[in-house]
């Protein structure tokens, strides 16, 4: 199942790379997942999307339980998901 995390970033290229290193470590940390990328959609207000895949449901819900990050809503005010099976 691949997974589609659109992020609307407003803060420090230094803060963007944080938290895409906390993606990343939450994905290492649970089997039978994977980091994709990152890229930036030109025609959206979520200026940023990261892609990685899980196996199932309840894979993405470890991945969840995996992700350590202090969210700040002034840096990351909004974000949304889109999963593919």
């Amino acid at each position: 199942m691949i997974i589609i995390e659109y992020i609307d970033w407003q803060g420090t290229p230094e803060g963007l790379e944080e938290y895409c290193s906390a993606v990343k470590k939450a994905l290492t940390d649970t089997p039978d997942s994977k980091y994709i990328g990152r890229y930036s959609p030109m025609n959206s207000s979520l200026n940023w999307a990261v892609f990685f895949e899980v196996k199932d449901y309840p894979t993405l819900e470890k991945v969840f339980s995996n992700f350590h990050y202090k969210r700040d809503y002034k840096t990351l005010p909004r974000m949304l998901q889109e999963h593919f099976r």
